[in-house]
């Protein structure tokens, strides 16, 4: 019982303080309504793009005119090999991806400079079943794409 009180003083004292765990991130209002740009995405980036920011609240919209213009580009940066064992069938890969963005008005004015992301994502490959390594990459790559999403939402719900 004196764990339980223990532990409800604790939350109300965190809360008091003013720490508070990070929710979904909201889009600011100065970039709604957003238009994504498809020039430079492929057609599943731009899908999880416009899924992404509409669910961080942006008003995304297909149309250009009078909209505050997103743009978006993924560069893949150089595969590493980190780890080869030939014991173990087992090849640790590291995969590295930039996120460029920036936001322009449609009479291309800047409301956001442009911003570059960068991340990492470790994946293992067996090189035993070499068919089975590219749905891996794929995944460790979408995976990257949307934690660099995810960082591309916070700066503009901040910035």
């Amino acid at each position: 019982m004196s764990k339980l009180i223990t532990l409800i003083l604790v939350i109300m004292l965190m809360s008091a303080c003013g720490f508070h765990l990070r929710g979904a991130s909201s889009i600011l209002d100065k970039y709604n309504p957003l238009v994504v740009e498809r020039d430079s995405l492929t057609i599943n980036q731009y899908n999880l793009a416009r899924d992404m920011l509409t669910r961080a609240g942006a008003k995304v919209s297909a149309t250009t005119l009078a909209d505050n213009q997103l743009i978006i580009k993924f560069i893949p940066l150089k595969t590493r090999k980190l780890v080869d064992s030939n014991l173990s069938g087992v090849e640790l890969i590291q995969l590295a991806l930039r996120l460029e963005f920036r936001v322009q008005k449609s009479n291309g004015d800047i409301l956001l400079e442009q911003q570059i992301l960068q991340q990492t994502q470790e994946v293992e490959l067996d090189t035993n079943n070499v068919l089975s390594q590219e749905s891996v990459l794929a995944l460790g790559n979408e995976e990257l794409e949307r934690k660099l999403l995810r960082g591309m939402i916070f700066r503009l719900s901040n910035l």
